[in-house]
């Protein structure tokens, strides 16, 4: 007599979606996918010097960024699909599960590089899957500046328009693994400039309808407001000094880029109330 062997649906649940979560996607790709020719830079961060299943964490510290584990994840992990399919990518330790790209001085890597634009692949490309990546980028005190929201197969842009971003953390979102492919980030390279503008004054702050800008040389300077998304609001140039009308401006935070004639540059932020 054979005997019949009954499993807890739960169990069987559980089970199926352990291994789910563990397991690379599987569907038919179409090979029409992003490629390192997508990007405008040949100096993109392909995963392709490594091979698969290397944790990364410091390995691209030379091009400026640090990748890590978020949230009680661990650092993101290379797996290759193979030369007939997407070939080197990096996906979350769980496919799954957050990961965080930090920004940083490759001289000092406890010190943030700013990033004024972002830009990647969300590479899969396939019929039978959708891939959502939640994106979120902030600036040095962990204030959120850009979020966005992948919906699959795309060359991801963030142009924040002014060097601001320290770091971003990426996410499924909608419960779907998630691959992260050609990396390039432009830096302004602010902290390595002579940065004779740091002795330009914007008062007050926070401000109520206008702010008195004061230079220590009579030098031509010319100042830019942005809002936290990117946009130019305002660019004014003058000389020594200036007072600039606020009153328009909806209360919020804005982000300023001062630059001077002799390179200078300062980036910050003021409140308007």
């Amino acid at each position: 007599m054979k005997k019949i062997l009954f499993i807890p649906l739960t169990m069987m649940l559980a089970t199926i979606n352990c291994v789910a979560q563990m397991s690379p996607p599987t569907q038919q790709v179409n090979t029409n996918h992003p490629t390192n020719n997508n990007l405008p830079d040949s100096n993109s961060i392909t995963f392709s010097e490594y091979p698969p299943d290397t944790v990364v964490t410091t390995q691209y510290l030379n091009e400026g960024v640090v990748f890590s584990g978020f949230n009680g994840s661990s650092p993101p992990v290379i797996y290759d699909y193979g030369s007939s399919s997407f070939g080197s990518i990096l996906h979350s330790d769980t496919w799954y599960s957050p990961f965080r790209v930090d920004f940083v001085d490759p001289a000092n890597p406890s010190q943030y590089q700013l990033a004024s634009k972002i830009e990647f692949d969300n590479a899969i490309n396939s019929t039978s899957e959708t891939d959502y990546m939640n994106i979120d980028v902030y600036d040095s005190n962990g204030i959120l500046l850009r979020n966005y929201l992948s919906t699959s197969f795309e060359h991801v842009v963030i142009d924040l328009g002014v060097a601001s971003a320290a770091y971003m953390t990426i996410d499924d979102s909608n419960g779907t693994a998630f691959i992260f492919d050609n990396l390039l980030v432009t830096f302004d390279n602010l902290a390595t400039q002579q940065n004779s503008a740091q002795d330009y004054t914007v008062l007050p702050n926070p401000c109520a309808e206008a702010l008195k800008i004061t230079a220590p040389l009579n030098e031509a300077t010319e100042i830019s407001f942005y809002s936290l998304t990117g946009t130019r609001l305002l660019t004014q140039s003058f000389t020594q000094t200036t007072t600039i009308n606020t009153a328009s401006l909806p209360a919020g935070m804005y982000l300023y880029t001062m630059t001077n004639k002799s390179g200078g540059v300062k980036t910050g932020k003021i409140v308007k109330y």
